[in-house]
């Protein structure tokens, strides 16, 4: 088996903020997809999500899973994915997963493919007992993005589980993870000052062991970040998540008589999320104490968003899988037989 696990990386892209405040938090509005589909030789299944829409919360899962067997072909293909939206929280995680065993050395080809994208449109308003609105203040705040990426693929020998040459193995994943911040009363263009656009892609797409795409910049981890505010005015927030994964067994003319696997993922399952305020100061320097970061509903921003998430289960890959190569090592034994 090759095994191939790829840290995130990303670039920055600009996204625009539409209409925004001028005197108090604006309401939240949430949103949420998924989508799956896998296809075998006989048959194909799929689930085509809508955007959900949501005030607090929202979640996404799509599940499309097969598994084709007969006295000389055995095939199982999975797509799996979800998306969380809530306060300050974003996840979004996409599985695939496909094998094959042919004891007759005819090898038809599978797919899998997963999307899951998640989208929170927020503000907050900084306040203290001895802020003056409409001043100017500086806040120092954490974000943090985790996740993972992998993919794996091989292709044995039914028998002698040597490998043995067979149909391509193709595998694909792509992530990507926005937040961008305007300071009512501060921004006018980007960049400049009350603006920030925190942006991080990854996509990386193999045959087999040979690299025929891929793109990275930014990357996992922890930002300490920096806006300029005045008090008292909106600071409007969006999120975006996304995650795509896909795994494809070629067909063959020739005759190829074993097992072909291919997997990938991109997992952000506690992923992208606000983790606090660490300091507030003045226009001058000085640090602001006994603040507050409110939403219209009266969310504080103040705190760290690491634990809110909608309770949805990451969606599994293991299981059925794992029950289809077991059904190619019983059918291999019975050829032999």
């Amino acid at each position: 088996m090759r095994h191939i696990s790829h840290r995130v990386s990303a670039e920055v892209l600009l996204v625009a903020l539409l209409s925004l405040g001028s005197a108090a938090a604006g309401a939240a509005e949430f949103k949420s997809i998924a989508t799956a589909s896998s296809q075998t030789a006989a048959r194909s299944a799929e689930q085509i999500g809508e955007w959900k829409t949501g005030g607090s919360s929202i979640w996404s899962a799509a599940d499309a899973v097969l598994l084709d067997q007969s006295s000389s072909l055995v095939q199982n293909a999975e797509a799996r994915s979800s998306a969380t939206a809530t306060f300050g929280h974003l996840t979004f995680v996409s599985r695939t997963a496909t094998t094959q065993t042919s004891v007759s050395g005819v090898q038809p080809g599978t797919r899998a493919e997963s999307m899951a994208s998640a989208e929170g449109a927020d503000s907050f308003v900084i306040t203290c007992l001895t802020c003056v609105d409409g001043t100017r203040g500086v806040m120092n705040f954490r974000v943090v993005l985790e996740g993972d990426v992998g993919m794996s693929h091989s292709s044995t020998n039914s028998t002698t589980g040597q490998p043995i040459p067979g149909p391509d193995r193709e595998m694909s994943y792509f992530w990507s993870a926005n937040l961008t911040m305007r300071a009512s009363g501060v921004a006018a263009e980007f960049p400049g000052p009350g603006w920030v656009s925190q942006y991080g892609y990854d996509y990386l797409a193999m045959v087999n062991d040979r690299v025929v795409a891929g793109g990275s910049r930014e990357g996992t981890g922890i930002y300490n970040l920096q806006l300029e505010f005045e008090f008292g005015r909106p600071i409007e927030m969006l999120w975006q998540g996304t995650a795509m994964s896909s795994s494809f067994l070629h067909d063959s003319a020739d005759t190829v008589i074993g097992a072909l696997t291919a997997q990938s993922y991109a997992a952000f399952t506690n992923s992208f999320y606000w983790d606090g305020i660490s300091s507030v100061t003045d226009a001058d320097g000085n640090a602001i104490s006994g603040f507050t970061a409110l939403n219209g509903a009266g969310v504080s921003y103040a705190q760290s968003f690491a634990d809110v998430v909608v309770a949805v289960p990451e969606p599994g890959m293991g299981a059925l899988t794992l029950g289809g190569l077991a059904l190619l090592a019983m059918l291999a034994r019975r050829r032999r037989g």
